[in-house]
């Protein structure tokens, strides 16, 4: 409609927010054959699934840099889903990650304990910096913006599914 996200907020439009949710559903319908191809080409191996996957996501914050570049942050940029999904394939590429074996006895051991710990701090502190830094319509939110994002929630959710938690992880239960 060539409004931004911000317009929402100021007319009424109570459904105008589905975007969010639909972006969800296409990942809901479409990631299983995504995961079952990528777990088909890396022979069922979790880490290189993961890597995959996080390549993926790559792709999808390149296609999103380039969109905000030729067209700003609303609109195309900001509602469709190759330049959103980066976010979601970048937790799944962590979880995959996560589950091998190698990553959980390092997770497990007791520096990786400490290192959650502070990765969840470190996190949560780059959360606060990023949000009170970078407006909607800046174009670093989609030049480095939602890659940071991706990356602070992803060391906060580190921290949250530690042995023990660690300060992030007590403060967000």
């Amino acid at each position: 409609s060539g409004s931004g996200y911000g317009a929402m907020f100021q007319a009424e439009a109570p459904t105008q927010h589905f975007w969010s949710l639909a972006i969800e559903e296409q990942f809901y319908l479409a990631f299983p054959f995504l995961l079952l191809a990528a777990l088909f080409v890396t022979r069922r191996r979790l880490g290189l699934a993961g890597g995959l996957l996080a390549a993926a996501a790559a792709g999808s914050f390149a296609l999103a840099w380039v969109s905000a570049t030729d067209n700003g942050n609303t609109g195309i940029t900001y509602y469709a889903t190759y330049s959103r999904v980066g976010e979601i394939l970048g937790g799944v590429a962590l979880a995959l990650v996560v589950a091998t074996s190698p990553a959980s006895r390092a997770l497990a051991s007791r520096a990786g304990v400490a290192v959650t710990a502070g990765l969840g701090v470190a996190g949560a502190i780059g959360w606060l910096w990023l949000w009170h830094s970078i407006r909607q319509n800046d174009l670093r939110s989609f030049h480095g913006g939602t890659i940071l994002n991706t990356l602070f929630t992803g060391m906060v959710i580190l921290a949250c599914v530690s042995r023990r938690p660690g300060p992030a992880g007590g403060l967000l239960a």
